[in-house]
């Protein structure tokens, strides 16, 4: 089986992406020079791309390897959302790129080239970094309640010992009572 995609996006973790390429061995990744949606959502996030990038420009093909490449489409911070739209010099999907009025006619349309997405990534890298902050003190908070259940569990476990080893010597003070009493019961028996 082989699975080839077109502008694929990140699609799960890094374990997912090992786990989905321990099943199918052949994963053909084309990305088309500057296309926007091969990046999203962001790696920072902890998504990661499945299989072999084919990095494609107008000089021709570049075999990527297995996941991440910064020498491929990841060293771009200016995209082209219009390169998602030609893939091996055809338009891809029907009516690809083509806007149409209700009445069926097309609108020109011709997007524009490059979008620089440098101040959006940056505030996009501001919200994870501020997230991740945020993970980490959730982290900390979940650490320390575990931490202070562990002394609680342990403290529960040593009173419930003290409980029942005084519990225990009560039981044995009362056999010893009983046995005591019924001895002198039986010797004050026996002297009648």
């Amino acid at each position: 089986m082989q699975v080839i995609t077109f502008g694929q996006p990140r699609v799960g973790t890094h374990e997912f992406a090992l786990f989905s390429e321990s099943r199918i061995a052949e994963q053909l990744r084309f990305v088309h020079n500057r296309d926007l949606v091969p990046h999203l959502p962001p790696n920072k996030m902890s998504f990661y791309h499945v299989g072999e990038e084919i990095f494609e420009t107008e000089e021709g093909y570049k075999e990527c390897g297995l996941g991440e490449n910064e020498e491929c489409c990841n060293h771009f911070m200016r995209y082209a959302p219009s390169d998602h739209l030609t893939y091996m010099n055809e338009t891809m999907g029907m009516n690809a790129g083509i806007c149409m009025w209700p009445n069926g006619t097309s609108i020109d349309f011709d997007p524009e080239p490059f979008f620089d997405w440098s101040s959006e990534m940056d505030d996009a890298d501001n919200l994870i970094e501020h997230f991740s902050h945020k993970m980490e003190e959730v982290d900390s908070l979940v650490d320390r309640k575990k931490e202070e259940a562990a002394v609680f569990f342990e403290e529960t476990k040593g009173k419930i010992a003290e409980v029942e080893t005084e519990i225990q010597e009560e039981i044995e003070e009362k056999l010893n009572f009983a046995e005591d009493f019924i001895k002198n019961k039986l010797m004050h028996r026996n002297e009648l």
